[in-house]
């Protein structure tokens, strides 16, 4: 498996993050290509330095301008769309992850177990 992590900027609200993680059929805007991810992996989001959900990816599509994120029709300029078609997972305890730009692998952080995890 491939999973990753996405960072959301510390600057967004808790409630720009609650409309996200709200969404159940959606997708998470993203200007590269997850290269190594495919539809069967993970996609975890990362906030104010922990993991705070994960959801099965269902397909990774191009995509040319600006899109959505949540609700409140926050603009992103996107190159390629996570898509996902089951909600977020909410972790069953604390997992610390510090915030980065982009995506990174959860096993370059040695959290490959996570995909194994029941949440």
């Amino acid at each position: 498996m491939a999973s990753f992590v996405r960072s959301i900027q510390r600057e967004e609200t808790p409630r720009y993050v609650d409309q996200i993680l709200g969404r159940y059929k959606h997708h998470i805007p993203l200007k590269i290509k997850p290269s190594r991810a495919i539809p069967g992996d993970f996609i975890y989001l990362a906030y104010r330095g922990e993991i705070i959900g994960r959801a099965l990816i269902s397909e990774i599509i191009p995509r040319s301008g600006l899109v959505p994120i949540s609700s409140d029709q926050i603009p992103f300029d996107a190159k390629f769309l996570v898509c996902y078609q089951h909600g977020w997972q909410k972790p069953p305890r604390i997992i610390s992850f510090k915030g980065t730009q982009g995506i990174r692998y959860v096993d370059q952080h040695g959290l490959e177990a996570l995909d194994a995890e029941k949440w």
